[in-house]
């Protein structure tokens, strides 16, 4: 028994159906199915996942968010006189207006999911 995919007319997965199942009225037949339920059909192929874009960008700006702490943590240290190995250029005040940015990246933010739009790290470094 084979299964038939199918999307509606504007490209979003309606499921998979038995052979010999109807398919809902005006559903195209597609040859694979979605990685995630989420995916447009783009005629033809799969788009990206909105879904899988939104958990990339959560679990980016949750280690950012982690960097930046460890950031704030080393301008502490060398401001005290020490030496941190992982010190990384930027003032403090670039790292607490960068952290904003990171705690705002969210759905709605412009640009959001996009990880091309992401705030960028003080004096340039690529995040």
């Amino acid at each position: 028994m084979s299964t038939r995919y199918v999307v509606d007319k504007q490209g979003a997965y309606v499921g998979g159906f038995g052979e010999g199942a109807p398919l809902p009225l005006g559903s195209i037949e597609v040859a694979e199915p979605p990685e995630s339920a989420d995916q447009p059909w783009l005629f033809p192929g799969w788009g990206p996942s909105p879904g899988r874009a939104r958990r990339v960008e959560g679990e980016w700006r949750d280690g950012e968010l982690l960097a930046i702490a460890a950031q704030l943590d080393a301008l502490e240290e060398a401001e005290a006189g020490a030496s941190p190995f992982d010190l990384l250029p930027g003032s403090r005040t670039g790292w607490l207006r960068y952290r904003g940015f990171v705690r705002n990246w969210v759905e709605g933010m412009p640009g959001y999911p996009n990880k091309s739009q992401r705030p960028k790290r003080p004096a340039g470094f690529l995040s």
